[in-house]
């Protein structure tokens, strides 16, 4: 009975120190499997990134997405070639990987453009559509400015800029009512086109605005002629016959203001004496 016992015993530590053994067996396999795995992942991986990168590489220098033609619509000569200039476009850009964004963003940042647009044109063309600033008048803030005709402020001026344009006083930058003063003097001009000689926009020199009112200065009598600014186009007749009345009378040049905000007509102020 005992001898059995003890060989009881013998027979479980034995049947015990083979499970141990398997279990190091089992998990070294799993080790050199997991090993074997994660190696075979990583030669994958490096594979596919090597041909990523040559896929890339021949991308960028491939002669088949070569930028070749530069299209640029909507301005002169001049403004074309300063755009082409500012994004540094030349034979070796590749089309593929040119930023349109970015390059519209450069361009917009010229200060005689108002907007463009940029389009890819696979596989060799460029396509950029621009819209220049077309200047209507001089606008003086706090220094001296162009205005288009949508009564945007755009560009400083400077010297050997063109001034042939009339002059926009009476609006301050930072005011409130800053872009209504703008729409009222665009207003005038626009009514002002329509009008022939002397009363044209070609003789008028300076537009100041007030609130509702405005008051024009023009070349051949640098008086102030107020009107309500909405009410111009009505009050222009009136303005002619009135000037025309104190030429033939002799009494223009003793004119040194008129008012048209007068219901049955106008009020005309003279030099003393």
């Amino acid at each position: 009975m005992k001898r059995r016992s003890i060989l009881s015993n013998q027979i479980v530590r034995k049947r015990k120190k083979e499970k141990a053994f398997l279990s190091v067996i089992s998990a070294f396999r799993r080790v050199i499997s997991g090993v074997f795995m994660g190696s075979f992942i990583l030669i994958v991986a490096g594979g596919i990134s090597l041909v990523l990168l040559y896929f890339y590489h021949y991308l960028q220098t491939t002669p088949y997405l070569r930028l070749e033609h530069v299209e640029v619509t909507g301005v002169d000569d001049e403004t074309s070639k300063k755009l082409i200039q500012i994004c540094r476009l030349d034979s070796y850009s590749n089309l593929l990987f040119l930023d349109v964004e970015e390059m519209q963003q450069r361009m917009e940042e010229y200060p005689w453009v108002r907007s463009v647009k940029v389009e890819k044109q696979l596989p060799h063309t460029l396509l950029v559509h621009a819209e220049r600033h077309k200047p209507m008048a001089l606008v003086v803030m706090d220094g001296v400015y162009y205005m288009n005709q949508y009564c945007e402020v755009f560009k400083p001026v400077d010297a050997s800029d063109d001034l042939n344009f009339p002059v926009v006083t009476g609006v301050n930058r930072d005011e409130p009512g800053a872009i209504i003063k703008l729409r009222r003097a665009v207003e005038a001009i626009n009514i002002l086109k329509t009008c022939k000689e002397p009363w044209s926009l070609n003789e008028l020199s300076e537009i100041n605005v007030m609130h509702e009112e405005i008051s024009l200065y023009f070349n051949h009598l640098p008086v102030a002629i107020s009107v309500v600014s909405r009410e111009l186009s009505d009050k222009m007749d009136g303005l002619i016959r009135i000037t025309k009345h104190l030429k033939d009378n002799g009494r223009i040049d003793r004119v040194t203001g008129i008012n048209l905000n007068i219901s049955d007509g106008a009020m005309v102020s003279f030099k003393k004496g």
